[in-house]
């Protein structure tokens, strides 16, 4: 084994062995320490903090600089409890609220394309997919040295892709023609289209469009809200379905969904992830 695998092995037994500590502790007690780790990271960080506050200004120019870093470090406490959280996702407590088509295509086990963002513990989006239907596929950019992420998946029956596979999105397509449901998240850069943001042009992902169009399944948007109770609500909220791949269409539909996160983010502006290199 080389030095590098043997350094992969010991970060991977360090993160299992921290998740371990924490879930000797309660659900409160982790959260607690989620903060303080987050307030940390963010207050070290120079640059996280410089792009988080400066997209936070970029998206509500009304804020002042103070309630921009207030509300960017507030946000990155509640993404570090969120990424914790997954570690536990069969502990924790939700509710789903799912529009009738939504809930009529994701019942229907022809497969559906669930696009997503960064909200909350943003993987239980896949998990209450599989929990609700069985058929629950997802993509994610696991690091190296990070197999215990694997065992999230394993756990709770989610075929997860691994997005640095060299193959990685004609395996999205094999889910999609096995009428799994793929859950994507599609709130990062992305060279494939450029459309407005919050009033600003930036690339984005097209992959959700794509597949939905390719396998002629619906579109649903989902995301995750942390409620003060400790508890999550899960979002279902059904798009279109796409036929044919024509570009002016995915961009038309990616807008849309954009718009859909514009709102969300909005309402919920403690809980996206800002620290993106959303504009560039």
């Amino acid at each position: 084994m080389d030095p590098k695998q043997h350094y992969c092995r010991y970060l991977d037994w360090c993160v299992k062995l921290i998740i371990r500590c924490l879930k000797l502790f309660s659900r409160f007690q982790r959260r607690r320490f989620a903060y303080l780790l987050g307030y940390l990271i963010f207050t070290v960080s120079t640059k996280t903090q410089k792009r988080a506050i400066s997209n936070v200004i970029n998206a509500m120019p009304d804020l002042t600089r103070q309630e921009a870093r207030n509300l960017a470090l507030k946000a990155y406490q509640n993404t570090v409890l969120g990424v914790f959280e997954c570690f536990w996702l069969e502990q924790l407590d939700y509710s789903v609220s799912c529009d009738a088509l939504a809930t009529q295509y994701l019942a229907s086990e022809q497969g559906a394309v669930v696009v997503t963002l960064h909200m909350g513990c943003y993987e239980l989006v896949p998990f209450v997919v599989q929990q609700q239907t069985q058929r629950s596929a997802t993509i994610s950019n696991i690091p190296i040295y990070l197999d215990s992420a694997n065992e999230i998946y394993q756990r709770a029956g989610i075929r997860c892709i691994n997005k640095k596979h060299p193959q990685a999105f004609f395996k999205l397509i094999e889910a999609v023609k096995n009428k799994l449901n793929v859950c994507i998240h599609s709130d990062h850069y992305a060279d494939d289209l450029e459309l407005e943001f919050f009033g600003r042009k930036t690339g984005v992902p097209s992959g959700a469009a794509v597949l939905s169009s390719i396998g002629k399944k619906p579109l649903i948007l989902s995301y995750a809200i942390h409620k003060p109770d400790g508890t999550y609500l899960i979002n279902f909220k059904f798009i279109e379905i796409l036929e044919g791949t024509c570009k002016d269409k995915v961009q038309d539909i990616m807008q849309q969904v954009y718009e859909q996160f514009e709102l969300i983010i909005l309402q919920h502006p403690d809980q996206w992830y800002w620290s993106y290199n959303r504009w560039r």
